[in-house]
This record gives structure tokens, sequence and C-alpha cells, in this order.
């Protein structure tokens, strides 16, 4: 009970999702330097490029319910509208980010992680019944990612030259707390 079933079509399609995930980390790594580095244009262009080929493909599919449309004049659907519009900006900004400063990679295993233990969180909360497979797929999913940030953090000691202890005794707890602001990046 609760293990749902495996289909061509499900298969497909997520091994396709995983395809473009993957593709679009590389390819925003690949874009930066067309930007010089700069996360705040790459997110911008990304969101102009998808107004430019999404807005067509709305207008000629969707015309008839558009016409029909109630929410023309309901200020809570286009508050909502631009609240979702601001966040997707935010996320996809954050997401430049992210594979600026890490790589695609890591970009990739952090969005699994998160995807994974979101999903465990929604099953505990709703006292959802899961199958033992279940819980060890995504047991497996969340040790690997800790796995994988356990050994990125050792490659990035050792290629800064730095112990534990060191590293321990000269990063500050909390780094935006007062008097720690020479230790603080603004991006």
């Amino acid at each position: 009970p609760g293990s749902g079933s495996l289909s061509f079509w499900g298969a497909f399609f997520g091994i396709g999702s995983s395809v473009a995930c993957a593709l679009t980390s590389i390819l925003t790594a690949r874009s930066l330097p067309a930007v010089e580095g700069s996360a705040w244009r790459l997110t911008f262009y990304n969101n102009l490029n998808a107004v430019v080929l999404f807005l067509p493909l709305i207008v000629l599919t969707e015309i008839n319910n558009l016409r029909s449309s109630s929410f023309w004049f309901s200020t809570n659907f286009w508050s909502m509208m631009i609240l979702s519009g601001v966040l997707g900006f935010a996320i996809g900004f954050v997401s430049t980010l992210q594979i600026k400063y890490t790589s695609p990679l890591t970009h990739n295993v952090c969005g699994t992680a998160k995807a994974a233990a979101q999903t465990v969180l929604a099953v505990v909360a709703y006292r959802e019944i899961k199958s033992i497979s279940w819980w060890l797929s995504n047991l497996i999913v969340l040790l690997g990612s800790a796995a994988y940030t356990f050994v990125r953090h050792r490659e990035m000691i050792t290629k800064s030259g730095m112990t534990d202890s060191k590293l321990k005794r000269d990063t500050p707890d909390f780094p935006l707390a007062p008097g720690n602001a020479k230790t603080t990046a603004v991006v």
C-alpha cells in the first residue's frame, strides 16, 4: 500500500526532467562568463527569454480562456501573480548564485536533497503510510547528499590548506553578527 506504480510515461518524463535540470545547471554555469559573472543579468535575460518564448504560446493556445476569464479585474488574482513572479525571479537568482559559487553538480545535489527532505516531512506531517522501499529510497538520497556534502567540505579544507581546528577557530559562529562585518561578503 502507498508504493505507487511504475509506468513508461512516468519513467520517461522523470528521466527527461532530470536531464533538463542537469542541462539547465550546466548551461547556466557556461553562460555566466557571457554576462561577466553577473547573476542579476543572467537571471534577467532568462526571464526575458521566457516572456518572449511563452507569451505567444499563451496567446495562441489559451486565447478563449483569456477572453472568458473573470480574473482580469481581480485584485487578489493579480496580487498572487505578482508575488509568484517576484518569488520565481528570486529562486532563479539564488539558483544562479549557487551555481556560480559552487558547481552545477552541487546545485543539483542540493535540489535533490531539498526535494527528498520536503517529501519526507510532508509524509510525516500528513501521517501517510509508505512502504519500506519508499522510506529506503528517500534515506539513500538523503545519505548520499550528506556524503557528497562531507566529501566536498573535505576537498575545500584541503584546497585551502586549513585544518579542521584552524577552520573552527577562524570561522565565526554567526558571520552576520555585529563585529563580524569584515568577514561578511556582500554579493
